[in-house]
């Protein structure tokens, strides 16, 4: 993934701890109607740090990631997060 093509990359924590590991989206719409979602989002040009990220094994859950992954992120370079509520539209 190229992280300073202008989308951003997002990884986001669901239901019953499912989610999709991080990947890069372009302008797209998402709406939530039931539920809590947990995002975790890195802005244009940024990623997670390439040497945490290389030793993480992509078939583990994003639960795994939150647990084992994102507390060895130093605080300056962890992803932005926002829960997303019942009802609410969101345009990246």
């Amino acid at each position: 993934m190229d992280p300073g093509n202008g989308s951003w990359q997002m990884i986001s924590l669901g239901g019953s701890r499912n989610g999709l590991p991080f990947h890069v989206h372009a302008e797209s719409w998402l709406a939530l109607i039931y539920g809590y979602k947990w995002w975790f989002i890195y802005p244009p040009a940024h990623g997670p740090p390439l040497h945490l990220e290389k030793t993480y094994n992509p078939l583990k859950s994003v639960w795994q990631w939150f647990n084992e992954l994102l507390p060895l992120i130093p605080s300056a370079a962890r992803p932005l997060q926002c829960v997303q509520a019942p009802g609410e539209v969101s345009c990246e």
